[in-house]
């Protein structure tokens, strides 16, 4: 620089001087990198053996690479010499910021082995337990697995420069700002293809969660699905498990089992009105209040059996009492089981409002017998009703006597007292058509409320009577909505409230042949 001074001495002024020097630095340097570009295609290139056209290109690639190197090297030293005030404060700023400089570098290397132990240990964990395969089976592919994958390692990787800017001390700069709107960019986009590609998924658990709080698809309901007809099994938040007829279990994906037709049998006529209840009353002939009662039951299921056809085959006599298990033996042989009873004694009786609202919501009716002089003082013997429904606290029965019957509603409390003991105990019949969920559990001995009285039962048994006997306590009432504008409270000495009297009521005394006394057997 000296000489450029003494040979120019108008240009001796500082910037000028620098702005020369620049320029010589940029001339010299690109002549050394012209002239290293020479020297490596004439020994490298042209004096190798054996090369091909290919590597020729390659090293021509190569050589450009350095030259373009040494040329941005070039620029750089002269712009440090233009600068090099700057540089000098530069260097003294990033002096004083070396040990925050190197810990930002530390944290940077520790962020990438951790995300890179991150993924390999999450990657294993799904192939462990088989996330991988289920996802393939819902149709996602490897390559949009390792999208996500790649996707979700990008979004830690931003998350990270983050980090080490912060470290830096580098506020909220256009480089900071476009680091956050790419990561809520990139969160937004591994959500998406999360969701779209475990759209089946989502869509199976959902069908799930309707399917199990369903009151039409339940377990034991016989159906018809892809022209198979059986019995379900079993209903999981991500299939349903049918066993059919012809021997085999049908597993269908709930989401599948949502668009397919679905054909459920239809095993109780629906019970809206009183006109509804009303229209299957049979009125007993002595002594037939029980067979009476189930050929009501049969009549709501869709069989014909009528009361002296039931009462014949339990060896039922006119002014004789008829035994529980005759009757209920009686029903399934006529039926050739595919109505199926269970009986339920006074002493198994836990709750009687949550018993009898579990078994409608099952399917099923009921057959109560109970000691009617404690509901109708001017009655003088036990007594068969069916019993169709649940209002609140109340049991709504279906009376087959022809004086003192009708639709009526009794307390629990009073008809659970009525069935304790005068003379014997008593207590209520279950029927309950196949194809619903209560003659599975009749199949499945699920009858009792309460899990100790049974000798054994297995875990999966007890987890599903859990279930039943819960949903039975949610359920605000069992009874036909229409049914409360019939109620009306007779000012008698009844201990119920009643809806309905068949015609031809004259309040006299009922001679029900049956129970003589408190000691002598049902009717």
């Amino acid at each position: 620089m000296e000489l450029l001074t003494q040979l120019f001495p108008q240009l001796s002024s500082g910037p000028t001087l620098r702005v020369l020097g620049a320029l010589l630095i940029l001339v010299f340097g690109h002549l050394f990198a012209k002239i290293i570009k020479i020297l490596v295609r004439r020994i490298w290139i042209q004096g190798a053996e054996g090369v091909t056209k290919k590597d020729i290109e390659r090293g021509e690639d190569n050589i450009r690479l350095a030259g373009n190197i040494l040329d941005g090297l070039a620029i750089s030293a002269a712009i440090i010499y233009l600068n090099s005030d700057i540089g000098q404060g530069l260097f003294t700023n990033l002096a004083s910021r070396s040990p925050r400089i190197f810990s930002a570098l530390l944290l940077g290397t520790l962020g990438v082995i951790l995300i890179r132990i991150i993924t390999r240990v999450f990657k294993d964990f799904l192939n462990t337990v088989g996330v991988n395969n289920y996802l393939r089976e819902l149709g996602l592919s490897r390559g949009a697995s390792n999208l996500i994958a790649a996707a979700a390692k990008a979004l830690m990787y931003i998350v990270l420069f983050q980090f080490v800017l912060a470290q830096l001390e580098i506020g909220y700069t256009f480089l900071n700002q476009l680091l956050n709107a790419a990561t809520w960019a990139f969160a937004f986009m591994i959500a998406g293809i999360i969701f779209y590609s475990l759209k089946d998924l989502f869509q199976n658990i959902a069908a799930g969660f309707y399917l199990k709080n369903s009151r039409l698809v339940r377990q034991g309901e016989e159906v018809k699905v892809d022209g198979e007809t059986g019995e379900i099994k079993d209903i999981s938040l991500f299939s349903t498990s049918v066993n059919t007829d012809s021997g085999y279990t049908l597993l269908t994906p709930n989401s599948q089992l949502m668009d397919s037709p679905l054909r459920i049998k239809r095993t109780q006529s629906d019970l809206e009105t009183l006109e509804d209840i009303t229209s299957y009353f049979v009125a007993q002939n002595p002594s037939y209040c029980g067979p009476a009662s189930m050929e009501m039951a049969l009549e709501v299921f869709g069989y014909r059996h009528d009361q002296e056809e039931i009462g014949e085959k339990a060896d039922l006599e006119v002014g004789e009492g008829v035994e529980e298990e005759d009757l209920m033996d009686s029903v399934e042989e006529l039926t050739n089981r595919k109505v199926r009873t269970a009986w339920v004694g006074y002493e198994n009786i836990t709750d009687l409002e949550d018993e009898y609202k579990s078994w409608f919501n099952d399917g099923a009716l009921i057959v109560s017998n109970f000691f009617k002089p404690e509901i109708f003082p001017d009655a003088s013997a036990g007594h068969f009703v069916l019993s169709v429904g649940v209002e609140g606290e109340e049991i709504l029965n279906l009376d087959p006597s022809g004086t003192n019957g009708g639709v009526y509603y009794v307390n629990k409390d009073t008809l659970y007292d009525a069935m304790g003991d005068f003379g014997h105990q008593r207590g209520y019949i279950v029927v309950a058509p196949k194809g619903t969920t209560a003659y599975w559990r009749i199949k499945n001995d699920l009858i009792y409320a309460e899990k100790s009285l049974y000798d054994e039962l297995s875990k999966t048994l007890e987890s599903r009577l859990g279930k039943i006997m819960r949903k039975g306590r949610i359920l605000k009432n069992s009874t036909p909505q229409s049914m409360e504008k019939y109620m009306e409270n007779w000012a008698s000495e009844e201990k119920l409230t009643r809806l309905w009297s068949p015609e031809g009521f004259t309040g006299e005394k009922e001679e029900l042949g049956g129970d003589k006394d408190e000691a002598s057997e049902d009717n």
